[in-house]
């Protein structure tokens, strides 16, 4: 779930269920991301991700 903060208020904005919890999933999932968001005519630049904790996100985030 990645939460868009607006005026000191967070909103989901992105929901997402995966294939499996590897890093290359979470990279692929980012890969969307970024697509969609250029699309738009955006950036996907978040500053904060919420996570489980999942080691695989972690990673995948870090490298982006």
């Amino acid at each position: 779930m990645f939460l868009l903060y607006v005026s000191r208020l967070d909103f989901p904005c992105v929901f997402s269920l995966l294939t499996g919890k590897t890093t290359d999933v979470y990279q692929q999932l980012f890969s969307e991301l970024e697509c969609h968001a250029e699309r738009l005519n955006m950036k996907f630049e978040p500053r904060h991700v919420i996570s489980d904790f999942e080691i695989s996100s972690i990673k995948a985030f870090k490298q982006k």
